[in-house]
């Protein structure tokens, strides 16, 4: 007789309900746990930072990829996916001279999807676009 597995349901739940803030909680959460992104995206992403200046502005997060010279700039939003966003992903891409760019929301609109698929055709084989 087979034995009886039994498996947590997966939930989607809103982040707010988990982390008040994006820049105070779920940044330096992200940062703790940053093994569980890369796992999903097939990265294995290292030295994450916090904050990162560029300019006026600050990155959520710069990390490296472990086993080549590859910047990652990963930008995270609560909520829907924006312009704003996808605008300050693209800028602390250029000033950081990044090769992988991650956004992370809770939902995207589909003209953000295509925009990401797009920047992903029009690249080399360096660089890579995450939503």
């Amino acid at each position: 007789m087979a034995e009886k597995i039994d498996f947590a349901s997966i939930e989607e739940v809103p982040l707010r309900q988990y982390f008040p803030r994006e820049d105070t909680s779920f940044t330096p959460w992200l940062k703790d746990n940053i093994k569980l992104l890369g796992d999903t995206i097939g990265i294995d992403i290292t030295d994450p930072e916090i904050e990162v200046p560029i300019g006026s502005y600050r990155l959520d997060i710069l990390a490296q990829e472990s086993d080549s010279d590859r910047k990652i700039v990963i930008e995270n939003q609560f909520g829907e996916a924006n312009h704003d966003h996808l605008g300050k992903l693209l800028t602390y891409m250029a000033g950081l001279n990044a090769n992988v760019s991650i956004w992370l929301a809770e939902s995207f609109r589909d003209e953000h999807i295509t925009a990401v698929n797009h920047l992903n055709q029009i690249s080399d084989e360096n660089t890579a676009f995450f939503v």
